[in-house]
């Protein structure tokens, strides 16, 4: 059996409406549902390495971390803050990459 998916709309957002599960609730509820390598690649997006620990791989998490945290140093001093930016969001997105590949693939259904 499939629900149907249902549209937010301004009342979602309304306080006091006891009525209906909350925009939190609802979001959480989303999140179980997507597989685990969606949500590594997630997690390591916003914070490379931390899709990998998820994925149960702590070092290869480490190096991923420790290897931003000394890029970020290094590239502290640099003039062109644009190419510095669009080079640690490619380096973000390359860990979101490498963590939805370690990441186990989702159970089997019963």
């Amino acid at each position: 059996m499939r629900r149907r998916r249902r549209d937010l709309n301004d009342r979602d957002f309304e306080l006091g409406d006891f009525g209906r599960l909350s925009l939190w609730t609802r979001i959480r509820g989303r999140l179980r549902r997507t597989s685990p390598k969606t949500r590594a690649a997630i997690l390591s997006f916003f914070m490379p390495g931390l899709g990998q620990a998820y994925a149960g791989h702590i070092a290869r998490a480490v190096v991923w971390l420790l290897g931003i945290v000394a890029l970020n140093v290094t590239m502290r001093n640099q003039v062109q803050s644009v190419a510095t930016a669009g080079f640690v969001l490619t380096l973000n997105v390359m860990a979101a990459i490498d963590a939805a590949i370690v990441a186990p693939p989702r159970p089997p259904r019963e």
